[in-house]
């Protein structure tokens, strides 16, 4: 028996709580968007394409599985979005 695992990127807990799930993606994402910024911090790059960069790399991340959590707030996910870490 086990706590919880890993299954297709998810983490499914054995208690039905998808915040050990968020909880990773959301540094997953955090991990993603130090990337993006050690990149492009040499390079002008336009507020255009840093969104998209953002959604591209930074978003998909965040909302990978995001169907199946629930209703719950998710505040670590929201808190990626808002760049308030």
């Amino acid at each position: 028996f086990v706590s919880c695992f890993n299954y297709l990127g998810i983490v499914l807990s054995s208690g039905g709580s998808f915040m050990t799930a968020t909880k990773t993606l959301a540094g997953k994402a955090l991990k993603a968007l130090g990337s993006l910024f050690s990149v492009t911090k040499d390079v002008e790059v336009p507020v255009k394409i840093m969104l998209n960069l953002f959604d591209s790399y930074v978003s998909s991340i965040l909302n990978y599985s995001c169907e199946v959590w629930g209703f719950d707030k998710a505040e670590n996910i929201e808190r990626v979005f808002k760049m308030d870490t």
